[in-house]
């Protein structure tokens, strides 16, 4: 695996070279204001990118009292090419989208180019927020797939893993910084509360007839 030491200064000028390439998710901008540059496109969540909610394929005109029907052509992609996200956010499109809709035997292909020119960014959070429940679903602040670029704010520095192309050159990791990450990740993982239990989908769906669910359908649907 391939790992680097960027400064801080390396990692916004990095991204604010690429702007024009780059977007960065809400929750992501939200941890790591700090050190971006501005500018940066932000969108709400990577399926914003690669699964819009619209897309244009035909155009209808009105010409000599009758409808013509023309196929819009597929134009160059115009999304950005490096999106960087949360873990949480990264394991969505890994397990869950990726799953889906790049299945051999049901394949999306129009989500599978926007998937193949996508490389994700995976910012990890230097502290777990009270909000946050990835641990309760097999995941961490510092989840990574191995194959995606990982960057971890590191003291007054970045350490970065699998990048080749967005932050240039670094300075090798050597083994004092290397034991201090992994046992500052080890000691993270304890720290996070066990995850739910395997059955708990049954239980929930256990109690998908409960009536309390009425009750509070009621109160939410009468809010206004």
């Amino acid at each position: 695996m391939r790992v680097k030491m960027i400064s801080q200064e390396q990692f916004r000028k990095r991204l604010a070279e690429k702007e024009n390439h780059l977007a960065i998710t809400e929750k992501a901008q939200d941890v790591h204001r700090q050190f971006l540059p501005p500018g940066i496109k932000v969108v709400k969540t990577p399926k914003e990118i690669l699964f819009p909610s619209w897309k244009e394929m035909y155009r209808f005109f009105f010409k000599e009292r009758s409808w013509e029907i023309q196929e819009v052509e597929e134009k160059a992609f115009s999304d950005p090419t490096f999106l960087l996200l949360l873990p949480c956010e990264a394991r969505a499109v890994v397990e869950v989208l990726d799953t889906n809709f790049l299945r051999e035997d049901c394949r999306d292909t129009d989500y599978a180019r926007r998937r193949a020119r996508l490389n994700l960014v995976i910012l990890g959070c230097p502290a777990q927020h009270p909000t946050c429940f990835c641990h309760l679903v097999g995941g961490s602040p510092v989840w990574r797939d191995g194959k995606s670029t990982f960057v971890l704010p590191w003291k007054e520095q970045f350490y970065v893993e699998n990048d080749e192309v967005l932050f240039g050159e670094g300075d090798p990791v050597n083994t004092q910084e290397k034991r201090e990450i992994e046992s500052w990740e080890k000691a993270l993982q304890e720290k996070l509360p066990p995850p739910l239990s395997p059955d708990f989908p049954e239980k929930l769906y256990a109690h998908f007839e409960d009536p309390e669910w009425q009750d509070i359908a009621f109160r939410c649907i009468n809010c206004g």
